[in-house]
């Protein structure tokens, strides 16, 4: 027994390492987006701590790619952050004005036309995105907050639009969003002076979804989108589609014909399991049970055989 856990041990330093590993590679190979997905959950990265995780052409191109792929993907929810202590704090501007003053309207109507018409994270995206906010959550990057379903936002973290500053305009549509969340007289307070928002404001002003410490911004976001993930895939989808275009001019019942079949074959498929007792009493254990790895499934056999 004591060679099968030495064994076992070995297996997951192993992955371990080789995980490391990958992801080792993936920041040699500098990449700006890093994406990984466990069981339903998908995590994506702005990777590019150096510059407070400013986007440029290249990320804004990588996190739509990344989108549309958990679009297809099993995984039920995604969660967005920020490496090295911030979310994002807008765009490039070196980027911007590397052509000189007279391309700068050019590059923001670029910028807006790569947002606004087909990035996925828009009010109609299908799945629920969870934004992991810390640090600086400014300009574009509090925009870019504001487009995801739920905000995680540290206490200190710190957002507003600080465009405001040197004229930069608001270009992700984010005005109705932020009106929405906290009401129009607060959301034209923010917008008109460009002032910093803490995060224990933010969340009494009711833009969080959760206030937590320094330095647990991510952490807490996973938990709370594997809390999500443990129900219906199918019903979590159809109720935030609903829930989105609710809020926007493109709400058409017959758009969710084909989901709203998928719902009900789901829920007669568990309606058995509920009346067994898995879920009654508010209790969510046994909802979903994690695929085991390879080697924990080999540990299993060699324990049984033994």
């Amino acid at each position: 027994m004591i060679i099968f856990k030495m064994w076992s041990r070995t297996k997951l330093i192993f992955e371990r390492f080789t995980a490391l590993s990958r992801q080792f590679s993936s920041e040699n190979a500098s990449s700006s987006v890093l994406v990984d997905q466990s069981n339903r959950v998908t995590t994506i990265g702005i990777n590019r701590p150096s510059k407070r995780n400013c986007l440029n052409t290249s990320i804004i191109e990588q996190l739509k790619l990344a989108f549309e792929e958990f679009d297809k993907s099993d995984s039920s929810v995604a969660v967005l952050y920020g490496e090295g202590g911030n979310f994002c704090s807008g765009f490039d501007i070196d980027e911007l004005i590397e052509d000189g003053p007279e391309s700068l309207e050019n590059s923001i109507s670029m910028y807006s036309i790569k947002f606004q018409n087909y990035w996925k994270i828009n009010p109609l995206c299908k799945k629920p995105v969870i934004c992991a906010m810390d640090g600086y959550s400014v300009g574009e990057g509090f925009e870019l907050a504001l487009a995801c379903d739920l905000r995680v936002i540290e206490d200190t973290a710190q957002m507003g639009f600080f465009g405001r500053r040197f004229g930069a305009p608001l270009v992700l549509g984010s005005a109705k969003r932020l009106s929405l969340l906290v009401g129009q007289s607060r959301a034209l307070d923010l917008i008109m002076t460009g002032r910093a928002l803490s995060g224990v404001v933010a969340h009494t002003w009711g833009l969080a979804a959760r206030s937590v410490a320094t330095g647990t911004a991510l952490g807490q976001s996973l938990n709370l989108a594997y809390s999500i993930s443990k129900y219906s895939k199918s019903a979590i989808e159809y109720d935030c589609k609903i829930f989105k275009c609710s809020h926007s001019d493109q709400y058409d019942e017959r758009n969710f014909a084909d989901l709203k079949t998928t719902v009900l074959n789901d829920m007669m498929e568990n309606l058995p399991k509920f009346k067994q007792g898995i879920g009654k009493h508010g209790s969510t254990k046994n909802l979903y049970i994690k695929p085991k790895k390879s080697w924990e499934n080999d540990f299993i056999e060699h324990r049984e055989k033994a």
